[in-house]
Formats: structure tokens, sequence, C-alpha cells
């Protein structure tokens, strides 16, 4: 699904403001928002106009998207989360039956049923290894657990993970049900047939796969694909599908040094990483392996390859990196070796602050490049993460392969910032003392559109989406940790906060009709000593008169849908990100209304 704008529905809504007659109280009166006399040459100053004593803004045109969720309490689709674009294009804008005729008014769609099994011949397992208990007759069902991930597509044609961008929209799961076997499908061993069902949100694109039970996941690989459910059945697991191109998919994994014994590989999707071939366990000095992949061949695409190669030491050993190859050429090496490695070494230490006092904390190791026997590139793809905790002393033990890592340190104390450090491992013994700084304290003012003071909300520190683009690149970084802080009678909050990029949201008291503020980008810098300054002022933040939005919502029946949460999502600038604008929760007759303010913009520098 496309994003698009809403400001057609801006537009419908712009004139008559309240034009859509819906039921429930009316947009309530706000000391705040009031414009009467001498105040209202100032509202026209903000493009406002006054309505009824109120300074409402008619107009807002800035792309958004809506998700409607429904409580766990709701006799339609309890628990799901439906997204709108606004576009014309989108498979369920508006208006759907007779009683929901208004461009305010939402029939929320049918949910989608996708069901079907994983079906394999019998000659099939049989080539793979997979005990089925029968040597002939119609395929077998292989019990699987299958997920449902909401893909959104960008205007550009690049799909994402949704729950990733930051939108409300999380994976669906569906366990096998047995059935009784019939003449053309039985489980294994001629027991129930593993069918599933799931009830998805049509619209979005899903990426669908089906995990064969434990049993099965050494011989038999996941099922993957993509698909887009609409009002009606959608089956999956089919038989008859085959295998990937085994020419494609064969290497040989050597070790440089010792047995391969217990090591593991498989494939995995370099953006989601998740499996998508079957879990191969490896013996002696090397193994020849062939990937069994299904409906793989698109990750392999040569312009834009998705596809890691993993092998990995014996579950529950330590000191040992796992290989991560990423394949770039539309086919696996013909050729892996595990490289030969130095012993590992005693990681020791203190962290404490910046007088040397202890600080109890997380650290987590994360290898950027391992030490090889020889010299060369492979030590980047070596990965290990580790992560320890400190006594109560600060102190802290590890142990570590030789290597270049950078370590994130995230202390129990308040009053300290995270911080991650650089660190080179050498072949020998190392002490390492980690110093924190600060936590910096930051304060500002938030006013409303008439000069006057916001009094009595609370402002949000939460971490930039530019961390969630970074993700989604592939780059781990530290984000700070979320902050909220409460708005005073004059107006003025402070906060303690670790280093790092935010983005801040005003959120007016509840209960009136002001916007939630964003502003984004604002960047804490940490002190680098016990000299340096750990204080700063926040810009003044503006909240304007709010757009009000108002909105119905049906189900497919025309019935009234009460206690929906409705929340508005804008895409970051330059991010592969969203954040939200805009909530409200729907009256007992189905009603609500969103009070638009500006869409974000960057923080100015002081």
């Amino acid at each position: 699904m496309n994003v698009r704008h809403f400001s057609a529905l801006f537009a419908i809504l712009a004139g008559p403001l309240f034009g859509c007659e819906l039921p429930g109280p009316p947009i309530p009166a706000s000391a705040e928002n009031a414009c009467d006399g001498l105040s209202a040459p100032v509202c026209a100053d903000v493009r406002g106009t006054c309505v009824e004593g109120r300074c409402l803004i008619p107009t807002r045109s800035y792309p958004y998207l809506l998700v409607v969720s429904l409580p766990s309490s709701s006799l339609f689709a309890p628990g799901y989360s439906f997204a709108f674009d606004g576009s014309a294009a989108s498979p369920f804008p508006f208006g759907k039956t007779p009683k929901c005729l208004d461009a305010s008014c939402f029939t929320l769609p049918t949910l989608a049923v996708a069901e079907g099994r994983y079906d394999v011949t019998v000659a099939s397992a049989n080539d793979l290894g997979a005990a089925v208990g029968v040597t002939s007759g119609p395929p077998v069902t292989i019990p699987s657990r299958v997920s449902f991930r909401p893909r959104w597509l960008f205007d550009d044609g690049t799909t994402y993970d949704a729950a990733e961008l930051g939108l409300p929209l999380l994976p669906l799961f569906a366990d096998p049900t047995p059935q009784p076997p019939t003449a053309t499908a039985r489980g294994p061993f001629n027991g129930p047939v593993q069918s599933y069902r799931a009830y998805l949100p049509p619209g979005n694109s899903y990426e669908i796969d089906a995990f064969p039970a434990s049993a099965y996941e050494a011989s038999l690989p996941p099922r993957a694909e993509v698909a887009v459910p609409e009002q009606a059945t959608l089956l999956l697991g089919e038989s008859g599908r085959t295998l990937d191109d085994a020419a494609f998919r064969t290497t040989l994994i050597a070790r440089d040094s010792g047995p391969l014994d217990g090591f593991q590989t498989w494939l995995e999707d370099s953006v989601g990483g998740r499996r998508i071939s079957a879990l191969e366990t490896l013996r002696g000095i090397s193994t020849s392996v062939t990937y069994r992949t299904l409906g793989q061949a698109p990750r392999f695409d040569v312009d834009r390859p998705t596809v890691n190669l993993v092998v990995a030491p014996p579950p529950g050993t330590i000191t040992l990196p796992t290989l991560v190859a990423n394949q770039v050429s539309g086919r696996v090496s013909d050729s892996v070796r595990y490289p030969q490695l130095p012993p590992p070494v005693t990681v020791a230490g203190y962290v404490g602050d910046f007088s040397k006092i202890a600080a109890l904390s997380t650290i987590r190791f994360r290898a950027t490049r391992i030490d090889t026997a020889e010299s060369g590139t492979i030590g980047r793809a070596l990965r290990y993460d580790v992560t320890v905790r400190t006594d109560d002393n600060g102190r802290y033990t590890t142990i570590l392969p030789p290597g270049t890592y950078k370590v994130d340190v995230t202390p129990a104390s308040a009053r300290l910032g995270l911080q991650t450090f650089d660190l080179i491992v050498p072949r020998t013994k190392l002490e390492k003392t980690f110093l924190l700084p600060p936590r910096v304290t930051v304060g500002g003012i938030v006013r409303l559109w008439n000069g006057a003071p916001l009094a009595f909300g609370q402002v949000s520190f939460v971490p930039s989406g530019s961390y969630r683009s970074a993700k989604i690149r592939g780059e781990i970084t530290l984000p700070p940790r979320p902050v909220l802080a409460t708005i005073g009678a004059a107006g003025g909050y402070a906060a303690r906060l670790d280093p790092g990029t935010y983005d801040l949201v005003v959120e007016p008291a509840p209960g009136g009709v002001l916007p939630r503020t964003v502003r984004t980008g604002f960047v804490v810098a940490g002190p680098i000593d016990a000299n340096s300054a750990a204080a700063a002022t926040v810009p003044d933040v503006v909240v304007p008169p709010p757009t009000p939005i108002p909105f119905l919502l049906r189900d497919p029946s025309s019935k009234l849908l009460p206690r929906a949460l409705v929340r508005a999502y804008v895409r970051q600038a330059s991010e592969t990100a969203y954040i939200e604008i805009a909530a409200t929760v729907a009256d007992d007759d189905g009603s609500a209304t969103l009070f638009l303010g500006d869409a974000p913009t960057p923080i100015a520098p002081r």
C-alpha cells in the first residue's frame, strides 16, 4: 500500500468544518484554545479561524496514515489493527456501505482468510531424509508454525517490515490444527492432517513463513512467500512445489583447524535475519552442503541480493564466533572456510563515573572484526556478541576472541549516561576501565500559539527515527533511553538524558483539544570529562491551534465500533521510520475526533 495524502479528506472537512454529521458530544471548549475579542487577530496570525470562540486551523495538508486498533473486547476482529493511507488507490479508503458514505466514515474491511498446509510428497520426503512413516500415497502434511509479518510499501517500490518502521502492525501467528486424514492428505505416520488458518487485515502484503516443527527442521526448509490477501481465501502450502535449483545452492565448508563436528549452517534473509533454508549439521574437517530452500530465488537477485550464509559453532559454545558471509553473485559461494583463530583472552575491568565511583552496569561486546591466523577480510565476516553484568563494585570479567569491538555500557543508575566505546582486544589479557559521563540535564519552555505557557502536559524524549533507519540498513547502534518529563504551570520542564539524538513529543494534558507537537533531531552531546558542562537548553516549542478531524467507525455489517484506538503517523523526513503524531479513543457510539497539529519539523538549533 502506497503512503499518500489525506489532503483530500482535509479539503472535504474544511467547509464546513463540522459538515460531517457524527454522533457523540461536540468538541469541548478549552480555555487554552479560546479566541474572542482581542485574541481573535492572534488566531488569524497563525492561519486560524475562530469557530464558536475557539481557534481552529481548518486545513492542514501533509501526508499521513491512520491505524485503527480494535480492543480485545470488540465483537469484530478483537485485537486487530487496520492501516489506511486515505488514497483513492487504497483497497479500503472510505464509504463502503450505505450507512457509511461520508469521507470521514470508515467501514473496516472483512478479514481475509489465509489457510493451507505444508505438504511434501513421499518421494521428496525420502530424498530429504524426513521421517514421515509412509512409503507411498498422497502428500504428507508437516506440522508447521506460520508467521505473517505485515510489509509496508513506499512510493519508490521498496517494502519494509511494518513493525521495524515504527508502525503498530505486529506479526500474526498460526499454529497447526489437526484434522482427520483424507484420501488426498494425511499427516506423518498416517496421522492427522496438520493445517493452519489465520485471519488477516487485508490491503497489506505479508511476509509469510512456515517453519516445520523441530523434528523436521534439519531436513525440510521453511516455506516463504510474500502475498497480499484480499477478501477471499488465500491458499498456501499447496503440494507440487519443488526445491530451488541445487546447482546454485551447494558449497564446501572447511575448517582450518580442528573438526567441524557439531557446527551448524543455514541461509538467512540478510534484511530480517530469518532462516530460509533447512538447518544442516556439519561433521569432519570439511563438509559439502546443499542448502534446501523453497521459493527463495528472488533473494538471490544479482542486483539486490539479500542472502547470508551462516556457519555457527555448536549451540552453547563460548568464545567461538559465527561466520556470516553475504552472498552477492546470485548463488552461494563454491567454498567457505572457517578460519583458524588465536586463543581467546580474558578481559576484565571496572565501570564507574568520572569520579571513579562504581557503577552497576550491563556491558555488551559487539565484534566488528575478529583476528585470524592470516591477514585478509574474513575477520569482518565473523560475528561475536556477548553481554555481561558488573557486580555491585563495578567489576566485570569475560572471555573474548582477540579483535576489534564496539562496547555498549548501560548503567543501572539514572544519573549516568550510557555510552559506546571502541575497544581493541589484544592476544594477551586485557584490563579495561570504562568511565561513564553524567546524564545531561536539559530544560525548556512550551508555549501556546497565543504566547501563553502550556501547563501540566508532558514532554517525551524518544530515540530519533534515525536509529530505526540504521537498524534497517543493518547497522547496530545504541539508542538513548526514552525519558518522560512533566510540564509545570509556567510551561517549563526539565529532564536528564543520555547522549544521543532524540525526537521531542509534546503531549498536552488530557481532556482538551490541543494537538500533539513533534520536533525531531534534538542532539544531546555527552560531557567528555568531569569539568565539561552537563546541561543544555531546548529551544522553545510552540503548540499551534488544532485541526479537528472527526471519524465514525463501522464494521463490515455497518455496526458501530466502540472504544477503538485511532492513531495518525507520518514518515519522518530523510528516514525509513514513522512517528505517531495524534491519537484518540472512539466513544461508545464509534465516533472519534483526532486533533492534528503541524507536521513534525527539525528542532531549531539554539
